[in-house]
């Protein structure tokens, strides 16, 4: 793998756009956009002072959110929740539930809100996390949380990455909902 600034694209969506970079194999232009990725940006954006970028980054992660009643190939109602990943443009590719991309939004939502102080991203946002919330509380079969997708795509199980995202999203979640 070859790590270049050639590698790194950049797809234009309606208000501007969002960076997507990633090593380049032979023959093959990494081009998606993963929720848990852009949670790791938004962190970044906020270390290095780029509040507008990392706004986009949450807006971008707003938009992609599934907000219809949509059941995946497993049968899981999807509403709330994101995609395993996208193109650019919001639409998706892989379709799996990784816990990840559904806690890990949430947690960028009331980091931005914690790190700016812009207390209009607490309503701007708050719906897509609160959806987001919602599909967590739901995930529940007798032991929080239920069975989903490693962010490896190998098992369909446990991880602790999932587990802690979600359990991560919930406690942000409800910093968010005594703040509002």
């Amino acid at each position: 793998y070859e790590l270049s600034l050639t590698s790194m694209k950049c797809a234009q969506d309606r208000r501007g756009g969002i960076i997507a970079g990633a090593f380049k194999p032979q023959q093959f232009a990494y081009r998606f956009v993963w929720p848990r990725d852009l949670v790791v940006i938004i962190q970044a954006f906020l270390s290095a002072g780029a509040h507008v970028e990392a706004r986009e980054a949450l807006d971008w992660l707003y938009h992609a959110q599934i907000t219809d009643e949509v059941t995946d190939s497993r049968g899981i109602d999807r509403y709330g929740t994101w995609w395993q990943n996208y193109y650019a443009d919001w639409e998706p590719h892989w379709r799996a539930l990784q816990l990840d991309q559904v806690g890990g939004p949430i947690y960028a939502h009331w980091l931005c809100w914690r790190e700016t102080g812009d207390d209009s991203l607490l309503d701007a946002y708050y719906s897509m996390s609160r959806r987001a919330a919602d599909f967590l509380l739901g995930w529940d079969d007798g032991g929080f949380p239920r069975r989903h997708q490693d962010p490896w795509e190998e098992i369909w199980g446990y991880s602790t990455e999932g587990s802690a995202a979600a359990i991560a999203g919930l406690r942000s979640m409800a910093e968010l909902a005594v703040a509002r």
